[in-house]
């Protein structure tokens, strides 16, 4: 953090972010790059009012850095997690990433398996929400799934399904470089829409757009 740095980005705190643990979640990412694993932008400061980096460079996306990104991710999910929905270590504040409030879970009442932590943690969590709201009825789809795109204790198909829910740039390279590192477990492309169907529950929770879309995914697992 004591490195200059000629180009920065500030982000300031809006609609309640924590950016003290935003901080803390680039900081545990960021571990894995001495094993390989994928590039994190540098933090140089953090205070409850603004975090500052280092300001990311845009290029233009090329199948071989496509593949070398999903062997980087592969390394970094490879670092693993203590538990099912943790919290980044040296996360403050309240128990939930602030964006659509999604839960961490505490190491006491952590699920054992992914299917029981995915299906209440991160469908029902958000189901509950939509139905409160008046956004689904309480017929919409709901079924027990087999994560979550923010830094936690979650699954490493999620992060592919996610690269593909928004039309990612040579995503079968990515894959393929992935695969090449850490190779995929079999029937991965029919879970696909599965690891898709909690973000697509929270994009619904900002707009109405995504509804039809998720309902779709979901009669497919119900």
């Amino acid at each position: 953090m004591g490195e200059r740095h000629e180009a920065t980005f500030t982000k300031r705190a809006t609609r309640g972010d924590n950016l003290p643990g935003e901080a803390a979640a680039l900081a545990w990412l960021a571990e894995a790059e001495k094993d390989g694993g994928i590039r994190v932008v540098c933090m140089l400061r953090a205070s409850a009012t603004e975090l500052v980096e280092e300001r990311v460079r845009t290029g233009v996306p090329t199948a071989a850095a496509a593949r070398r990104i999903g062997a980087a991710l592969a390394r970094t999910h490879a670092a693993g997690a203590p538990w099912y929905g943790c919290a980044p270590a040296g996360w403050t504040g309240a128990p939930w990433h602030p964006l659509g409030r999604t839960p961490y879970v505490a190491a006491s009442v952590a699920p054992t398996t992914l299917g029981s932590f995915y299906a209440e943690y991160r469908i029902r969590h958000h189901v509950r929400t939509l139905v409160g709201n008046g956004t689904f009825d309480r017929d919409a789809p709901t079924g027990g799934v087999l994560v979550d795109p923010m830094a936690c204790g979650g699954h490493a198909e999620t992060d592919l399904a996610m690269l593909a829910l928004f039309g990612c740039p040579y995503l079968d390279e990515i894959v393929a470089g992935y695969d090449e590192a850490s190779p995929l477990a079999g029937g991965w492309r029919e879970r696909v829409g599965l690891h898709q169907l909690a973000p697509l529950l929270h994009c619904v929770l900002f707009g109405g757009a995504y509804v039809p879309q998720t309902l779709a995914v979901a009669r497919r697992y119900a």
